[in-house]
């Protein structure tokens, strides 16, 4: 069985992951080959070993209380490549979005512009049907499913199978479901000019700066927006009058309402009650039901 790569045991993975918490994984392994992602998976799969395939660690709370299970780390240069073919670019899941979005800009390819400024890799983002609303201010939601043509994975059985992107349900902020793992990525772009491609991308940072608290730790937006409310989950949160609202080192940006950050010493315990507490007073104030968007861990 090929299990190249790099292990670690009781890796913590507050190192790992844009909260800053999470406690120790049984064991922390960066495959050096797609042949050794199967291997691992179907090995922790026949002896019942839970396991976690790990991206950026942007969109993640981890336990203080760690992981009792594998920890699959895509983060081998072995695991990496980005090639385009005319419009079409097919992209390793654990390339980082920023790389992507450089790649893209210097081939002179437009349509994914929204991405800008959101941390992970491209397989984190097809997982959680990564976007934004336009920069036009049209409040049209850009999402990654929009410009996805194809996907590579290893299914439940550890087997490599091509999914089209019609195959899968998006929606908002919900990409493909069930046990597998994403390798590879093929994406339907337009030709465009490099310089305007990176003045939209600027344009998309530079709003997410004025509106996001970037300056503390955090895993972005905690809530997603309730389906079928004029409100957003952060609009919601701000008008119960929670900015600012703490529980021991987490406490609710000043600058977005859905954003929690950790002012440097907070538990996974803090950031957990505090989204309960989050929770419970919109569904007392609007009796809207928040639901997270983040991968508990």
């Amino acid at each position: 069985m090929d299990l190249e790569g790099r292990i670690r045991y009781s890796e913590p993975l507050r190192n790992h992951t844009s909260f800053r918490v999470g406690g120790p994984c049984y064991a922390w392994y960066v495959p050096a080959s797609v042949s050794a992602v199967a291997a691992c998976s179907e090995l922790c799969r026949k002896s019942r070993i839970p396991f976690y395939v790990f991206g950026g660690g942007s969109n993640i709370l981890a336990d203080d209380g760690g992981y009792k299970g594998v920890v699959i780390n895509m983060a081998s240069p072995r695991l990496k490549s980005i090639s385009a073919e005319g419009t079409f670019v097919r992209v390793s899941a654990s390339v980082e979005i920023g790389n992507f979005l450089d790649f893209l800009a210097k081939k002179g390819l437009a349509g994914a512009e929204f991405l800008a400024g959101i941390p992970g890799t491209v397989g984190g983002a097809i997982r959680t049907n990564a976007g934004t609303f336009d920069i036009s201010g049209s409040r049209r939601w850009r999402h990654l499913g929009e410009i996805l043509e194809e996907m590579e994975i290893l299914d439940e059985g550890s087997r490599i199978r091509r999914i089209k992107a019609s195959e899968v349900r998006f929606s908002y902020k919900k990409g493909p479901e069930g046990d597998i793992i994403i390798l590879n990525a093929v994406f339907s772009l337009r030709r465009g000019s490099g310089p305007a491609i990176k003045r939209r991308m600027k344009e998309y940072i530079a709003r997410k700066r004025e509106t996001q608290d970037t300056a503390f730790a955090s895993a972005g937006c905690v809530f997603k927006n309730p389906e079928g409310c004029p409100h957003s989950a952060g609009e919601l949160i701000d008008r119960c009058g929670l900015k600012g609202y703490r529980v021991g080192g987490a406490s609710i940006s000043l600058k977005h309402a859905n954003f929690i950050i950790n002012e440097g010493k907070a538990t996974s315990g803090d950031i957990k009650t505090l989204m309960e507490a989050v929770a419970e007073k919109v569904k007392s104030e609007f009796g809207i039901k928040l639901e997270t968007e983040l991968n508990l861990v």
